[in-house]
């Protein structure tokens, strides 16, 4: 009876010591995603400050549009190159309706 008690004392043990480490598994898994989230709120409150500062309409979808549309058009070489402002308000003037009445 008594190596019955040992082996099932030693099986308990072993099932205890198995969720232990589980245990210690499942409590590093926490910890990484606590980092992670410490992490996360940290960016987030960088992107709030941000977007809360004098340069926040830099970040706006409208803004971002036009900065994506302006790319493009450089990149097509839809770009127009001026010596001078004389020459570059000569140009806008010539430009037909509506943009020549909008400046």
């Amino acid at each position: 009876m008594e190596d019955a008690a040992v082996v099932l004392l030693s099986g308990v043990l072993g099932v205890l010591l198995g969720a232990v480490g589980a245990g210690a598994a499942v409590l590093t898994a926490i910890r990484a995603l606590r980092r992670e989230e410490r992490a996360t709120r940290a960016a987030v409150d960088q992107l709030a400050r941000v977007v809360a500062s004098p340069q926040g309409w830099f970040w706006t979808p409208q803004w971002q549009a036009g900065e994506r549309e302006a790319d493009e058009d450089l990149a097509e070489g839809r770009t127009v190159r001026f010596d001078s402002i004389k020459k570059m308000d000569t140009y806008l003037d010539a430009l037909p309706a509506p943009y020549a009445g909008s400046r």
